[in-house]
């Protein structure tokens, strides 16, 4: 079933924005569902988020993202989770590139939730196109049940003269597995792919999106595994504001 939601594609900030940033960052946003790699993180309901990304050197940013993720099934019934990174970032030219780690440390939820990760990735800006691809690992912890490895390739094209921008990205997620079950939480039915397709429109510190993302994960896996609920596709349209 196609379901409609808002949401804002915040949970990673793109290296560019990052690459430029030169003082502090402060992005803000509500949205009814928080999708990252195809998952709600909100178990399907309303959530708010926001990031604070600090420059301490030309190359180098300390960020926070907080996200209300509601209770979710999928994260113990937490309030909300708050992502701590850390990215180093270089240019040269045409060619962008980024390597960090990030911490997910959730609030008011049951059992072991919190887990690291570390991940990079480059790419290459012509023109009105940018494109890249990107990784990240977490290695096996008793929070997810194993390891977690995710890949993703994206592009980005600017409508020239307008300030319309279309967007798209496929990624694949893998890792091992613990007798736990915990490692459904991220993988609900094992590796999974997931991809989305959107438009984006800017207009000073406001954009507006809209994006169709989608997963797949099978459908019986939705009733038998509580993970698995809210990975279908879904119509997000969002706004982001930064300060």
């Amino acid at each position: 079933m196609l379901k409609w939601g808002v949401s804002l594609m915040l949970l990673a900030v793109p290296v560019p924005a990052l690459a430029q940033q030169q003082g502090p960052l402060l992005e803000v946003a509500v949205m009814n569902d928080a999708r990252v790699r195809g998952l709600s993180w909100s178990d399907g309901r309303a959530a708010a988020m926001a990031y604070v990304g600090v420059p301490v050197t030309s190359d180098i940013t300390l960020s926070v993202q907080a996200l209300s993720t509601r209770g979710a099934v999928r994260h113990g019934g937490a309030d909300g989770v708050f992502d701590i990174s850390g990215t180093y970032q270089r240019s040269d030219g045409p060619v962008h590139w980024h390597a960090g780690v990030t911490g997910h440390v959730f609030t008011g939820g049951d059992g072991p939730l919190n887990y690291a990760k570390m991940g990079g990735g480059a790419g290459i800006t012509l023109g009105p196109v940018d494109m890249g691809v990107s990784a990240s690992y977490a290695p096996s912890q008793r929070s997810i049940g194993g390891s977690l490895l995710y890949g993703q390739a994206q592009a980005r094209v600017a409508v020239i003269g307008t300030p319309i921008s279309l967007t798209g990205h496929v990624g694949r997620s893998g890792g091992s597995e613990r007798s736990s079950g915990r490692w459904a939480r991220l993988r609900p039915g094992g590796d999974y792919t997931d991809w989305a397709l959107g438009a984006e429109y800017s207009i000073s510190k406001l954009s507006v999106t809209l994006d169709w993302t989608d997963t797949d994960i099978e459908k019986q896996d939705e009733g038998a595994n509580p993970f698995a609920r809210h990975s279908g596709a879904v119509l997000t349209l969002g706004a982001r504001i930064s300060l």
